[in-house]
Parts: C-alpha cells; sequence; structure tokens
C-alpha cells in the first residue's frame, strides 16, 4: 500500500523536499507495536528514498524492544532531552507566533514570563498563544490576555488554563 506507489513515484519527485509521515499516539493502539514491526521490516527490506517516520508513542514494552533495535541516535526519548533545550525551543516558538508583542522590548518580559510558566510544556504555550491571537486582537488586547494568564495561575496546570479558557468563553457568551 505504500512501498510499490512510492518507489513507482520515485522521477516525479526528484528535486522535492523529503516527505514525513507522522504516526501519533502508537501506543493508543491495540495493534501498535505490530505495525511498527511492519513498517520496520517493510523500511529495512525497501530503500525509501525522500520518505521518512516520526512516530509517537508513551512508554510501552512491546514498542520500545522495537525501537531498542534502532541504530543509535533514531530514537528520542522527550523526557531525556535537557530542560533548558526545550525552554529555548519555546521561547522561539513565542517569538515566532507571537511577533508584535516580542518585538516591543516592554512586552518582552511577559514572553519570558509564559515560557518559564510554560515549564517545558508545549502545549501550553500553544494553548496560550492560541487564546491570545483567537480574534485578531489588537496587541494590547493580546497583552492584557497574556497577563492575565500569567498572573492568573503561578504553575503550568493545564487544568487550570483549560478552566480559564472555558469560563472566559462562558462570560463572551452572556
Amino acid at each position: 500500500m505504500l512501498i510499490q506507489p512510492w518507489e513507482a513515484s520515485a522521477p516525479e519527485r526528484v528535486g522535492l523536499p523529503h516527505l514525513i509521515i507522522v504516526v501519533d499516539a502508537l501506543d493508543e493502539n491495540q495493534s501498535g507495536s505490530e505495525f511498527l514491526q511492519h513498517l520496520l521490516q517493510a523500511v529495512a527490506a525497501t530503500e525509501l528514498r525522500g520518505l521518512k517516520f516520526f512516530v509517537t508513542s508513551r512508554e510501552d514494552e512491546q514498542i520500545s524492544r522495537l525501537c531498542n533495535t534502532l541504530p543509535e541516535g533514531t530514537v528520542l526519548h522527550l523526557q531525556d532531552i535537557q530542560k533548558h533545550i526545550v525552554q529555548d525551543d519555546i521561547g522561539l516558538y513565542l517569538a515566532q507566533s507571537l511577533p508584535d508583542i516580542h518585538s516591543n522590548t516592554s512586552y518582552q518580559e511577559l514572553l519570558e514570563k509564559l515560557k518559564e510558566r510554560s515549564d517545558g510544556l508545549f502545549i501550553y504555550a500553544a494553548t496560550v498563544v492560541k487564546m491570545v491571537t483567537a480574534n485578531d486582537a489588537a496587541v494590547t488586547e493580546q497583552v492584557g490576555l497574556l497577563q492575565g494568564i500569567i498572573d492568573w495561575s503561578d504553575s503550568p496546570q493545564l487544568g487550570d488554563l483549560y478552566y480559564q479558557i472555558v469560563k472566559g468563553a462562558v462570560g463572551l457568551h452572556k
């Protein structure tokens, strides 16, 4: 279903960037380890130039055993990434996602606080960005929302953030 069409399309793909296939939450599928085993066998038996796979999973004994057979550097455990690297990436994400706030030096401290508040959780930072930019608000409104989120909670509890989102949404519809 994948290999033959991919190989047949090789002449049309010359000069194109690599295609990345994302298989997310492999552990949530009862046949996840079986799927991974078939995928690894197919990749080992065929040279799939221009095709990369990005597979995510929580800790799962069978999936881990299969991944341990892969070459070193192929498998990355998120829990092993140093926190300062993740924090730096979150800082870059915030700067790119909120450029008007980032470019104003008087607001950069807010982004730094949000980066710290995210505590290594991209989902926290992404949720705040989505919330702040949802209505194409002016920069001053975005800053106000951002300040409110930062002031509201002292910890990156997603439940607290989601509660604030729902509370704000209900308040808007009164």
